[in-house]
């Protein structure tokens, strides 16, 4: 396998992505997920908690929440975006 090739395959299996749902009022803020290339998340591996806020994020898109997008995440990278956990049930 030539070098090329190698660093892309490498660079293939240590790509993660996340589903980020942006706050529509507080800039910076909302909620990100674990996903795979085309946004799906597997509700089964979130905690109680983040399943719970998965579930929120979804039913408020376009009131306080934006459409959900799929960001790519190196193995390793720290993230910029801030997650904010809302209460259910304001």
């Amino acid at each position: 396998m030539n070098a090329m090739i190698k660093s892309l395959a490498v660079a293939a299996t240590q790509t993660h992505y996340e589903l980020r749902f942006t706050d529509l009022f507080n800039r910076g803020h909302g909620y990100a997920f674990p996903c795979d290339a085309q946004g799906h998340v597997d509700i089964d591996e979130l905690t109680d908690r983040g399943r719970t806020n998965y579930l929120f994020a979804r039913a408020v898109v376009g009131t306080e929440l934006s459409a959900p997008i799929v960001s790519p995440v190196g193995r390793g990278s720290v993230s910029q975006f801030v997650v904010t956990f809302a209460p259910i049930g304001r």
